[in-house]
């Protein structure tokens, strides 16, 4: 058998199996580290997702990095020796623009920064139905988009622009011109409980689609009470 020295040891790496097919990386380096999200080559839409990620880990880096002089945490360091120092806060600031999709970005105290609106390529179908097929009406959907729950006020702007944001006659939610990612959909009853949901969302998920370009459909089936 041989012998392995310190350095080569150290310098040794394990060959381990390819996998099967092919993957697509998705990577950025970061805090002096490269953080990649590895995905299906068929799933396009994830890499919206993974890249909304990517981008939360700039803004902390931006934030947390000792080696930026305008970083938070620089700041900090350098005022709350002799003063009490506020913490940055931030808040979640969406664009809808006039011909669909829409967009959204952290923004702090620091000042603003540009918010990058995705192609609205996407259709969005969401057919609400009993067990026995009846489409069921007025309903309306709490939605989150790659991991944020959008406002009910940005749903409001959707409807303006020509998106049914509650279920039809036929049973159907249909938003025109959406962007393309993960979505999460929670129905609900009313306006008021859409308000309401929208800072609760702790419940399981019954609605989550990779939607890509195109018609991307899915249907809510309800069971009837048993005690009605």
């Amino acid at each position: 058998m041989q012998s392995l020295t310190r350095r080569s040891f150290l310098s040794f790496t394990e060959k381990k199996p390819e996998p099967a097919g092919f993957w697509l990386h998705v990577n950025r380096s970061a805090m002096a580290c490269r953080f990649e999200v590895t995905l299906p080559i068929d799933d396009r839409a994830g890499v919206a997702v993974a890249t909304t990620a990517l981008n939360l880990i700039d803004e902390l880096e931006s934030q947390l990095s000792v080696f930026r002089e305008r970083s938070e945490i620089s700041f900090i360091n350098r005022e709350a020796a002799s003063r009490a120092v506020p913490v940055e806060e931030s808040s979640d600031v969406f664009v809808v623009p006039r011909d669909g999709s829409f967009g959204f970005a952290q923004v702090t105290q620091r000042g603003p920064r540009a918010i990058t609106i995705p192609e609205g390529t996407s259709r969005i179908v969401i057919r609400a139905e009993s067990e026995s097929h009846a489409p069921i009406a007025g309903l309306f959907a709490v939605m989150r988009y790659n991991g944020r729950v959008v406002p009910s006020d940005v749903v409001r702007a959707l409807a303006a622009q020509g998106s049914r944001v509650s279920s039809g006659e036929d049973g159907r939610i249909i938003l025109e011109h959406m962007p393309a990612g993960a979505y999460e959909f929670w129905p609900v009853e009313s306006p008021m409980e859409l308000d309401s949901l929208v800072t609760v969302l702790n419940a399981g998920t019954p609605v989550r689609m990779t939607v890509t370009a195109g018609e991307n459909s899915a249907i809510l089936t309800f069971a009837r009470n048993a005690g009605l």
